[in-house]
């Protein structure tokens, strides 16, 4: 949460005069802007995406449980930005898991280092078949990311044919695995995953009424209610949502980097000093994607098929010397496409939509 705040904190230290625009745009007020920060860092996932979730789960263990033919495992897709993992954890707690059966939780942390990450997955493992043969009774495991059990290396994906074995070798264990449509692509291109992974859900992506009935509740006590205003509000989360893929966590920081103001003649009666204003959204002010090179694009895909590494994994995953790796993520850290948080590098999820685009325009991507 502190870390988003900050995230959203640069954005403005660039915007500090008057938005010229047709319709004269200001910047928000830093108040307005505070209460807005606070309102959208602790807002919850939008239920659409979690009641999916909780419904696809619950349908495939009921298949489970009722028809010994039924796949075991249920693939959550979803985008390399999104926080799947915290998507299916709030899920799971609206869920009632059926027949009070207990769940076991596969939480590995990003990989700081191949060999780390092998023993870890290994390790974990083993513990599960542990459990198999201490306790006969049906249970649910589950994997909130398939990201951090695999590094693109030789050798980083023995984990993965370890977990296909686990999953085959005991039906009385029921798995519900978070994995982003990189990983998801990749791993079948190399590791053939989907033959023996059959079952996956797709998270939704919101529509332009649903980001407006998630987002506009932080400025609606916060601006002049002018009915006339709504089809231009209804026009912008529209906008709003071809432009962020309809991606929930991408929609919410690109539309409050974009907020803006216009002041209004303030009646007489009105106290509250911020009902004079008039927010609206300043499209100029979307980032654009800085200009790219071949081989800032191999640093960005292999962060995207990660999510998250250290540097010291990354430039494994590239095969190149740490060194010269550091330089692009120098360079791409002052083009504020890559960010990092305690040694862990991650691409700025703004940008998102223009990456992907760019990638697949580049042949990195062909799905």
């Amino acid at each position: 949460m502190i870390l988003w705040l900050k995230q959203i904190q640069r954005w403005f230290k660039g915007q500090k005069e008057v938005i010229e625009d047709q319709n004269s745009l200001q910047e928000l007020p830093s108040e307005t802007q505070a209460k807005i920060q606070e309102y959208l860092s602790t807002i919850s996932h939008p239920q659409k995406i979690i009641e999916g979730i909780k419904n696809s789960i619950e349908e495939a263990t009921d298949r489970w449980l009722y028809s010994a033919s039924s796949p075991n495992s249920l693939i959550i897709l979803g985008n390399p930005v999104e926080p799947i993992n915290e998507f299916i954890q709030e899920a799971i707690k609206q869920w009632q898991t059926p027949q009070n059966l207990p769940i076991n939780c596969l939480c590995l942390p990003p990989a700081t280092n191949p060999a780390e990450r092998q023993q870890q997955l290994v390790e974990e493992l083993q513990k599960v078949s542990v459990n198999s043969r201490t306790e006969s009774q049906q249970q649910l495991y589950l994997i909130p990311n398939l990201s951090n059990c695999f590094i693109r290396c030789i050798g980083g994906l023995d984990g993965m044919n370890i977990l296909r074995d686990k999953v085959a070798e005991d039906k009385q264990k029921f798995w519900i695995i978070g994995c982003h449509n990189w990983a998801w692509e990749y791993l079948d291109k190399t590791n053939q995953i989907q033959a023996d992974f059959e079952q996956t859900f797709s998270i939704p992506n919101l529509d332009g009424n649903e980001l407006k009935l998630w987002l506009k509740p932080a400025i609606d006590n916060l601006y002049i209610d002018i009915e006339e205003k709504e089809d231009e509000f209804q026009k912008d989360f529209e906008k709003l949502a071809k432009i962020s893929l309809g991606l929930s966590e991408v929609a919410k920081e690109l539309w409050f980097i974009c907020l803006g103001c216009e002041q209004q003649e303030q009646k007489q009666e009105d106290e509250d000093i911020e009902s004079s204003l008039l927010i609206k959204i300043a499209w100029q002010n979307l980032p654009k994607q800085p200009k790219i090179s071949e081989d800032d694009r191999y640093v960005i895909y292999s962060l995207l098929l990660h999510q998250q590494l250290s540097l010291d994994c990354l430039a494994i995953t590239l095969g190149e010397e740490k060194n010269l790796v550091n330089s692009h993520v120098r360079k791409l850290k002052e083009l504020d496409l890559i960010q990092e948080n305690f040694g862990l590098l991650k691409i700025n999820q703004v940008y998102y939509p223009q990456l992907a685009a760019d990638l697949k325009q580049n042949k990195f991507l062909d799905f």
